[in-house]
C-alpha cells in the first residue's frame, strides 16, 4: 500500500506529537465549539427578551404611551447589544479558526492531514449562520415592536 496515498493509514514512523500539543489542539477545538454555542445563547436570549418586553407592554389593560416608548427603546437596545455580541463572537471565531489552522500545520504532516481529512478552515465560512442570527435580532425586534404597538382587538 502506498504511504503517500490519502487513503493509506497513518505511518507509524511519522513524527510523534507531544501530548501537550494535542491538549492545546483540543482546547482550540473546544474554544470554537464554545463560541458557536454562545452565538445560539445570545440569539435565543434576545428572542426571549423580546417576548418578555411585549408581554409586559401588553399585560396592562391600558398601557401608557410613555411605557410603550420605554419598552420600544428596550427592544431596540436589546437587539443592538445582541448584534454587537454576535459580531464580536464572529470576530473571535475567525481568530480561533486561524489559530486552529496554525495548530493543524504544526501538529500534523501533510499526509496525516490528508488521512484525517483535516481541511483548512476558512475564516469567512459560516457567514450564512451569522446572517441568520442577525436576522433573528432584526426581524425579531421588528415583530416585537409591531406586537407592542398593535391595538388589542
Amino acid at each position: 500500500m502506498d504511504q503517500k496515498s490519502p487513503d493509506a493509514p497513518l505511518d507509524k514512523q511519522s513524527p510523534a506529537v507531544a501530548p501537550q500539543t494535542l491538549l492545546v489542539y483540543k482546547a482550540r477545538l473546544d474554544g470554537i465549539d464554545f463560541i458557536k454555542k454562545q452565538q445560539w445563547v445570545v440569539t435565543n436570549s434576545v428572542a426571549l427578551i423580546y417576548a418578555a418586553i411585549v408581554w409586559v407592554g401588553r399585560n396592562p389593560s391600558h398601557p401608557s404611551p410613555l411605557l410603550l416608548w420605554f419598552l420600544s427603546v428596550a427592544i431596540i437596545l436589546a437587539g443592538l447589544i445582541a448584534m454587537g455580541l454576535l459580531d464580536r463572537f464572529k470576530h473571535d471565531l475567525n481568530e480561533a479558526k486561524e489559530a486552529l489552522n496554525k495548530a493543524n500545520e504544526y501538529c500534523f504532516t501533510d499526509d496525516q492531514r490528508k488521512a484525517l481529512d483535516l481541511q483548512k478552515s476558512e475564516p469567512h465560512r459560516g457567514w450564512e449562520v451569522f446572517a441568520a442570527h442577525l436576522a433573528v435580532c432584526i426581524v425579531g425586534a421588528f415583530i416585537a415592536l409591531v406586537a407592542l404597538w398593535a391595538q388589542p382587538t
